[in-house]
């Protein structure tokens, strides 16, 4: 688990879900991406003395996610790795679901589940269920959309130190899933809904539209089978300073498009959707639509 500006009391949540877990043979590696953060370093030294589960490390200076995590694999030496985020809640039985899951089936590499979203007040706001369970279909599926929770992710050891996170600042989990698909690792997921995600408010527009620009990036040469061979993190940083209004444009269009359509507002939608066909991008992404629509009906 990384933590980076996340409270004290969001931490202590996340840790205590994973205190409560019914599996208990665990290592719990924290990675604090922020020595300014004192206050949960405090707390992080105050849990390593009293519980020999605990190991944590400071970075000197902000790494990032990707890094963050890539130290915390290389430190790593149980034969299965989970992921945590600093300010989710799994359930108590997460861990021992998916143990059981990846002894019970050897062959998969990687491991998803459904989440339940909650806000910052830890209210159930919604969830993200139904995914694709094969590697088959998530395969396929990866081509349109991501399909897995980042936290979510347990899996072989092995593989998370044979691949690795890039150093990207958008998308990681996106490019780390599709590069094990690309050279033939075995992921899937679980139907069971083992964490609580939170959702928060404060993530700007311009860093929306910067992970759009990120996951088309990494989609496209997916698609291609090449995303493991190109060197994205100078692609996307090409990208990103590049990137231009059109995709607040297409966002905006696409969105008021599907909300039409969510409302059953039929002829609305199909006159605004007349009216933009030529907005840069929106063909592509009904097709997009499109695709993921047919491949649910496909694996249901």
């Amino acid at each position: 688990m990384s933590v980076y500006k996340e409270s004290l009391e969001k931490v202590k949540l996340a840790i205590d879900s994973i205190l409560n877990q019914t599996y208990t043979d665990f290592l719990f590696l924290i990675i604090v991406d922020n020595p300014d953060n004192l206050e949960v370093i405090q707390y992080l030294q105050y849990l390593t003395k009293c519980d020999d589960r605990f190991e944590m490390i400071v970075n000197s200076q902000n790494l990032g996610l990707a890094q963050s995590l890539n130290r915390g694999i290389d430190r790593v030496v149980t034969p299965f790795l989970a992921r945590m985020d600093a300010d989710d809640i799994a359930e108590s039985n997460r861990l021992e679901k998916q143990v059981r899951y990846l002894k019970d089936n050897p062959t998969v590499d990687l491991l998803g589940t459904n989440v339940i979203y909650i806000d910052e007040k830890s209210n159930v706001i919604g969830e993200r269920g139904t995914l694709p369970c094969s590697s088959e279909a998530i395969s396929e599926f990866m081509r349109y959309t991501n399909v897995l929770n980042h936290p979510t992710f347990m899996g072989k050891t092995s593989v998370f130190k044979e691949v690795k996170y890039r150093n990207l600042l958008y998308s990681q989990d996106y490019d780390f899933v599709c590069r094990l698909l690309e050279k033939n690792y075995v992921v899937n997921n679980l139907q069971d809904y083992l964490l609580k995600y939170r959702v928060t408010s404060s993530v700007s527009n311009e860093k929306k539209q910067k992970q759009r620009v990120a996951f088309e990036q990494i989609r496209h040469y997916y698609r291609l089978g090449k995303l493991s061979t190109i060197d994205i993190e100078k692609t996307l940083e090409a990208s990103l300073k590049n990137y231009r209004a059109d995709y607040y444009k297409l966002v905006d269009t696409y969105n008021n498009f599907v909300s039409l359509l969510k409302k059953k507002n039929y002829l609305k939608a199909i006159s605004f959707l007349i009216k933009n066909l030529f907005v840069k991008g929106f063909v592509g992404e009904l097709f997009n639509s499109l695709k993921i629509f047919l491949l649910k009906r496909k694996y249901q």
